[in-house]
């Protein structure tokens, strides 16, 4: 299988990758399953009903990560990467009184975001400890459709018989620069003189034409996600230089000779995100 780095390096919506943008993809590709129609069960009637159950960590920490919400929205027709956030609250304030879903390309569908959406805590499913499961069902009850979803981190998802294939490793056709482990990368890129984002580049457009490729290598890094985020998250606008600052302080209490004391000092976690989104958009730019 060939990873894309727009598979790598991709606009999604948290707290976490594998616990909220994951089911929010896999919600949107129920309902492809819906509208290709290829897995109905035979002698189904009108569908109806949509519900999606929670397995495992999805379902004890599901809560915690919005993973409930990420689902619900999914079904309301949002994806991570154009997510909404005002739009998103409007659509779950609708959905919480309407208790009917609008999907484009299928009829109207029942769904209580309150009762359709349910942390399952018995045993996990078997592949994978992030498992889902979403069911359709007809006017008269009956299943119509069923599909089971694993999130396997960083916003992947694959179904059941996906995962059964998902040890094969495929060389990726007609690359110029394929490889399946690191060292192979940097022994190619010391041999072909190239850095590892040029080799990544020219396999890339094997893929993707770079009329469609740079138009989202430029809103990834070039002025629509990336940089408006380091700015809000990073950057003290009321510094003239730009200099990149702490964004957050926590308060840490010290006890010395009975005496507590409370002092601001900068979050740690806050040089790891700096040096993130530094890393991102570095490597973006090479790309362009």
């Amino acid at each position: 299988m060939f990873l894309s780095v727009f598979d790598i390096f991709k606009v999604g919506v948290g707290p976490s990758s594998s616990h909220t943008m994951g089911p929010m993809v896999a919600a949107a590709r129920f309902l492809d399953a819906l509208r290709a129609g290829a897995d109905v069960i035979p002698g189904a009637g009108t569908l109806h009903r949509v519900e999606c159950r929670l397995h495992g960590s999805l379902a004890f920490t599901g809560k915690g990560h919005a993973t409930d919400r990420a689902v619900i929205l999914g079904l309301a027709g949002f994806l991570p990467d154009s997510f909404d956030p005002t739009k998103a609250e409007e659509s779950l304030a609708a959905l919480t009184k309407s208790h009917q879903l609008e999907p484009e390309g299928l009829p109207p569908l029942h769904f209580n975001p309150g009762v359709d959406v349910i942390f399952d805590y018995g045993p996990p499913l078997p592949d994978h400890a992030n498992g889902m499961v979403f069911n359709a069902y007809d006017s008269a009850g009956a299943l119509y459709l069923t599909e089971t979803y694993y999130s396997i981190g960083g916003g992947f998802v694959l179904t059941a018989r996906e995962m059964e294939r998902r040890g094969e490793i495929e060389t990726p056709v007609g690359a110029p620069y394929p490889f399946r482990t690191a060292n192979e990368m940097l022994e190619m890129a010391e041999s072909s003189g190239l850095s590892i984002a040029e080799m990544k580049r020219r396999n890339e457009l094997v893929h993707r034409h770079s009329v469609h490729a740079q138009p989202v290598i430029d809103r990834v890094g070039g002025g629509e996600v990336l940089p408006p985020l380091r700015q809000q998250l990073f950057v003290d606008p009321a510094s003239a230089a730009g200099q990149v600052q702490p964004a957050r302080k926590h308060a840490v209490t010290r006890k010395s000779a009975g005496d507590a004391r409370v002092h601001d000092l900068p979050d740690p976690r806050d040089a790891a995100a700096q040096i993130a989104v530094r890393a991102v958009i570095e490597f973006v730019a090479t790309l362009q």
